[in-house]
């Protein structure tokens, strides 16, 4: 389901937190590298980035190249870096 980026960051944040308080664990850096399906919508005059992890694997004239999102969080902060992934050969 195609919700706001700053939604889907919230949830993956959520899990790494959960992780520390069932697992008992501190986690000092997590980094990420995830495919990601986004989707520029415009609302309210101006503009809100969509985003999911893809529904589908295969990439082809129906279904395109997802994005990739490069993140990491830390006890200093995070930090993302986001691209296109190319297609494998």
């Amino acid at each position: 389901m195609l919700r706001e980026l700053h939604q889907l960051l919230d949830e993956l944040h959520d899990g790494l937190t959960s992780i520390e308080l069932q697992g008992g664990v501190r986690l000092s850096k997590v980094d990420m590298t995830l495919p990601l399906e986004l989707r520029p919508v415009f609302r309210n005059g101006g503009c809100v980035l969509l985003a999911d992890v893809p529904r589908a694997r295969a990439v082809d004239a129906w279904f395109a190249t997802p994005s990739k999102l490069v993140i990491g969080w830390s006890a200093d902060g995070a930090t993302a870096v986001a691209s296109h992934m190319e297609p494998s050969p």
